[in-house]
């Protein structure tokens, strides 16, 4: 069964930057159905995550280098297809800005030729600061020109 996208709702959050990798399911990710168990998809958000943060230059070294680390707070996956060995899956990665002081992030996992949805997911990351631990209740100056320089650099 094959799943068109959503279409974008006047309510929906709107992508701002977004980044494509892909992977190759490997033998260690299926389980006893010979399917993907459904706790690697979790990792699967963290390659598309890891590699946008390499692009755009807001993975999590980059972030320590701030002084501010981005712990997950939230995830939510919703499944449509099972993923099985050797697939290989294309992982459209996609910041949502917020006016809250958190990284949020969209997620698609598809076939490389993107006809078939494997699932879809969001993460939500907060701000603290790296020596306290305290939550951010604002995004630092950093951020906005972080944001205008990665804008203009997708463009």
């Amino acid at each position: 069964m094959m799943y068109a996208a959503p279409r974008a709702s006047e309510d929906a959050p709107q992508s701002v930057l977004r980044h494509v990798t892909e992977l190759e399911v490997r033998f260690n990710e299926v389980d006893s159905y010979h399917i993907v168990w459904h706790g690697h998809y979790v990792g699967y958000l963290e390659v598309g995550r890891e590699a946008f943060g390499a692009k755009y230059e807001i993975g999590y070294q980059h972030l320590l280098d701030r002084g501010v680390r981005a712990p997950i707070v939230h995830v939510d996956i919703d499944y449509r297809r099972s993923l099985k060995y050797g697939d290989k899956v294309r992982i459209v990665t996609e910041y949502i800005e917020k006016p809250q002081a958190k990284i949020c992030f969209r997620y698609t996992l598809t076939s490389l030729d993107g006809r078939t949805v494997y699932c879809r997911g969001n993460t939500e990351q907060v701000l603290q600061d790296l020596d306290s631990g305290r939550t951010l209740p604002s995004f630092p100056d950093w951020h906005y020109q972080w944001l205008s320089r990665a804008k203009k650099a997708d463009r």
